[in-house]
């Protein structure tokens, strides 16, 4: 085998190698994000159905496409935390309801500049 015959053997062997491996990655990225979609970020879906709400009202009162409020739902896009503090105004609830799983456990006097 000549010197380029062995090159190109050795740079196909290691492009199918590479590629296997991002394939192989693509799959675990998918599947693990599919597994905790529904733990993620924001739990404005939740909220809303709660509050007996939609994600058209939400988006009429927003100002935003119907879309967009619907990608905030499934957690696929987030809004910025300006939004999200509009979103807890008019859903009449603390920011952080939409953050977290459960209801806020800290006191509001636990985030005042007195309390040590």
């Amino acid at each position: 085998m000549t010197k380029r015959t062995i090159y190109s053997f050795n740079n196909l062997f290691f492009r199918a190698i590479y590629a296997r491996f991002t394939y192989k990655l693509g799959i675990f990225a998918r599947k693990y994000n599919h597994e905790t979609m529904e733990q993620r970020i924001n739990r404005i879906k939740v909220v809303l159905a709660e509050k007996q709400r939609t994600n058209k009202w939400l988006a009429e009162n927003l100002g935003r496409e119907y879309s967009t409020i619907s990608k905030w739902c499934t957690n696929t896009n987030q809004p910025d935390l300006i939004t999200l503090t509009k979103i807890a105004h008019l859903l009449e609830v603390d920011i952080r309801e939409l953050l977290v799983s459960g209801r806020p456990t800290l006191k509001d006097s636990d985030f005042t500049s007195g309390n040590k």
